[in-house]
């Protein structure tokens, strides 16, 4: 049994591949993984509102801690580019003891984000040009967190080898 716990927050831009590594993580690993998009849309086919910033930090944050009281490791998927989300995580896994908390960013050049989200059938998601331009100009550029954090050009890589860069940068 691991005696450090490990949150691991995954973060970038649509299509980059965020939720594709957190699943073969959570296969390999076994760890829970809280998915922001799984969260929202249930929550969007309830109020039908778009715009649910405010609500979805209410809500994660309480099964964040739920997780954390429990000493899961955990791996949380969020399409962050700011950086408060990622401090507002930071500080909440810290006041934890015996957990560490490691950060992942993933992005990939335009034509392959646009590859792969026009290759998506999800509606919730951005699947299209139009909604990625959206996007880009409501989100802007990701902000760099820190020297700690461990961004990947997903451009060109297989899974495989993404998954291998965050095992071995986290040593998991």
């Amino acid at each position: 049994m691991e005696s450090q716990k490990t949150f691991l927050f995954v973060r970038g831009l649509p299509a980059a591949g965020k939720i594709t590594v957190a699943k073969e993580l959570e296969k390999q690993l076994g760890w829970k993984v809280v998915w922001l998009h799984a969260i929202k849309n249930a929550i969007y086919d309830i109020v039908k509102e778009h715009d649910l910033s405010e609500l979805m930090r209410q809500v994660l944050e309480p099964i964040v801690e739920y997780l954390l009281q429990r000493g899961d490791s955990v791996i949380f998927v969020r399409p962050a580019t700011e950086t408060e989300t990622v401090r507002r995580m930071e500080r909440l896994v810290n006041s934890y003891p015996g957990y560490r908390f490691c950060l992942v960013t993933l992005t990939a050049d335009r034509e392959e984000l646009m590859r792969r989200a026009i290759a998506r059938q999800d509606p919730y998601r951005i699947n299209n040009e139009e909604r990625m331009d959206e996007y880009f100009s409501r989100s802007g550029v990701l902000e760099v967190y820190g020297p700690d954090e461990l961004v990947i050009d997903t451009t060109g890589l297989t899974l495989t080898e993404v998954i291998r860069s965050i095992r071995e940068r986290f040593q998991i």
